[in-house]
């Protein structure tokens, strides 16, 4: 990084706070490492919750870049507003790609996949489509 002329000074955090710690306004770390995943397979649950700047609260933030660009708030509304569930896709595929390209305040670093065996005398074994882990309930064992 040097060589691009930025100068990194790391800060541990006790993993206790962490959370509290980079979702603090008065701290404004520069640079984490934070996971996020939906709570359903939405965009909904992921472009407002991490872009959204009228979200930013002195503390307790999801928005761990502390974005808060209007032209991204207005659109986050506008397709809140819409109700038609392809248009929705769309608009934040659109807005994902546009917040990415002019602003990077985020990049990805994992995306886990997993394999996953399942005994002959398992029953009921798939994998959850959203979850993408088993799903427990329809797992049996053969008589």
């Amino acid at each position: 990084m040097k060589r691009v002329g930025v100068t990194i000074k790391v800060a541990q955090v006790d993993p206790g706070v962490y959370y509290t710690t980079i979702g603090d306004i008065k701290k404004e770390p520069e640079f984490v490492i934070a996971a996020w995943g939906p709570d359903w397979p939405s965009a909904s649950t992921v472009i407002p919750p991490l872009f959204d700047g009228r979200q930013i609260v002195p503390q307790g933030n999801q928005n761990f870049a502390q974005l808060n660009d209007p032209a991204t708030n207005a659109e986050i509304d506008r397709i809140s507003a819409l109700t038609d569930l392809k248009a929705v896709a769309t608009a934040y595929g659109d807005l994902d790609e546009k917040i990415m390209k002019e602003q990077a305040p985020i990049f990805p670093l994992l995306n886990d996949k997993a394999v996953f065996l399942y005994g002959s005398s398992v029953t009921g074994a798939f994998l959850h489509g959203f979850y993408g882990e088993p799903d427990m309930v329809a797992l049996g064992v053969k008589k």
